[in-house]
């Protein structure tokens, strides 16, 4: 994974005069996804959303550490958007999650910036109807959010098809790793598919999620 320290904290005011000419027009991204980003009322690409955009976009893995409240999410979620295909109706991008709020706040911001690109997104975690999660999986999902446990399980019992899988996420990494999930992140990571390209987000970098990635 190449190293990208993208933003080693929350944006100053200084961060902020920096980039403060930088819109989300020059991006490069579609005129759909675009329509999404007006939609949320976003006037102004964050200082990790500039930093990020074009090494996803090319085809880098990336290392993040950002704060919660930096604009981390739209940060991975605009590039991978601009490289999903609508037209092929399976997985293309994963995101894992530590939490099911984390979960849904991804997805759902996830499918209201993708609103008029076609593209399908889904959220999977504990303690909802699995049955409609394997039901929304079954219709056509190219980005799926989800938490390890709840991953692993739609993976092992064929409902989560990754053949076609060319991103994973992964959200607020420190808090899988205290949270005790690492084992289940790593295990899911071994079991997608290669190449891919693997962005890791975190507030911090501990040793141990420096060494695994």
């Amino acid at each position: 994974m190449t190293d990208l320290d993208a933003a080693a904290q929350t944006p100053t005011q200084t961060n902020d005069a920096l980039f403060s000419d930088v819109r989300f027009e020059s991006f490069g991204m579609t005129e759909a996804l675009l329509l999404g980003v007006q939609d949320l009322a976003y006037q102004q690409p964050t200082a990790v959303q500039q930093q990020v955009f074009g090494p996803v976009f090319d085809g880098r893995d990336v290392i993040v550490q950002s704060q919660t409240g930096s604009g981390k999410t739209a940060a991975f979620c605009l590039p991978v958007l601009s490289r999903l295909d609508a037209s092929v109706k399976k997985v293309q991008a994963l995101c894992l999650a530590p939490t099911r709020e984390l979960a849904l706040h991804v997805a759902t911001e996830a499918a209201r910036l993708a609103r008029h690109t076609g593209l399908r997104v889904a959220p999977i975690y504990g303690g909802a109807s699995i049955q409609a999660q394997i039901d929304a999986l079954r219709a056509g999902v190219h980005f799926v959010v989800g938490t390890p446990g709840r991953v692993l399980d739609m993976y092992r019992r064929g409902h989560l098809k990754t053949e076609a899988l060319r991103f994973a996420i992964l959200d607020e990494a420190d808090e899988m790793l205290s949270m005790g999930f690492w084992e289940e992140v790593t295990g899911i990571l071994d079991l997608l598919p290669t190449p891919r390209q693997t962005l890791l987000f975190s507030a911090t970098l501990p040793p141990s999620i420096e060494t695994a990635a």
